[in-house]
């Protein structure tokens, strides 16, 4: 009993290219607050979303190294394109349970649509994946999925532009191709992309339902860690995250400050060394 009691308390392990998967961990945090958290953002690597497959594979490979040797339970894949290339491959390599983000809001999206005409908005590798249309077919082939690559998104969440006028113009620039084929739902297929709420909520109108994918993935974390006994009840871990960085620890503070609500502050990682 006391064994299990200690396996229960270790940490969570979330990562991603940069500051989207706080997005993730935020939720993870209200649905699961006597949790602690260690996150990655790999800063200094991203955008993964223009990378080849061999790449994101051997970055996430290293990431979940560093995040087994901080001895975590489990692991949270905040990043759509990881998820797209790296999940399979990461579940055959590491002894450790993986959360990832696509199938939970694919979900979502199936039991948010009426018209059965999904739109979904991504990074340039998760579009050519087709993960989300695939998993989308598998729960019901009559839905109808249409993807349009977000490049720039990325790089604005992460320049800190997310209220800036000129985020609101490539909002309606990107989504203008997809309206035009009646998607009545849309997925945020990149963790970065809820940053963007508001310009993304104008452009598409009030008529459209908006998926985050990380509502749904931290009640998944939560159904996991039920399952495998290793929920924590330890209530000293209420507001507990570790964050490490591969780049700037600076400006990934600055803006994790403002989507925690509270002084963050990072430790930088050579990440090539795992």
């Amino acid at each position: 009993m006391v064994v299990l009691m200690e396996k229960n308390k270790r940490a969570i392990g979330v990562f991603d290219s940069g500051i989207g998967g706080v997005t993730v961990l935020k939720k993870i945090k209200e649905e699961l607050p006597h949790e602690k958290i260690v996150y990655f953002g790999d800063t200094k690597r991203l955008p993964y979303g223009t990378k080849n497959k061999g790449c994101i594979i051997k970055n996430s490979r290293q990431i979940v190294r560093f995040l087994m040797s901080k001895n975590v339970k489990a692991i949270v894949i905040a990043c759509n394109s990881i998820s797209a290339v790296s999940l399979d491959i990461l579940r055959k390599e590491f002894d450790i349970p993986f959360i990832e983000v696509i199938e939970p809001a694919s979900y979502d999206a199936v039991l948010a649509t009426r018209n059965k005409k999904v739109g979904i908005i991504a990074t340039e590798t998760t579009v050519k994946s087709g993960i989300y249309k695939k998993k989308i077919k598998i729960i019901d082939q009559e839905i109808e999925v249409y993807s349009k690559a977000c490049t720039l998104f990325v790089p604005l969440v992460e320049e800190g532009l997310v209220d800036s006028k000129i985020a609101e113009s490539v909002a309606k620039t990107y989504l203008q191709g997809i309206l035009g084929k009646k998607v009545d739902t849309l997925v945020l297929g990149c963790t970065h992309y809820p940053l963007l709420y508001k310009h993304i909520r104008g452009a598409v109108g009030l008529d459209i339902s908006i998926i985050d994918p990380s509502n749904a993935t931290s009640k998944v974390a939560k159904e996991q860690l039920l399952k495998r006994n290793l929920l924590s009840s330890d209530i000293s871990n209420k507001n507990t995250c570790d964050f490490y960085v591969s780049g700037d620890t600076q400006k990934f503070n600055e803006l994790c400050d403002k989507l925690m609500g509270y002084k963050c502050k990072s430790i930088y990682i050579d990440i090539e060394s795992y």
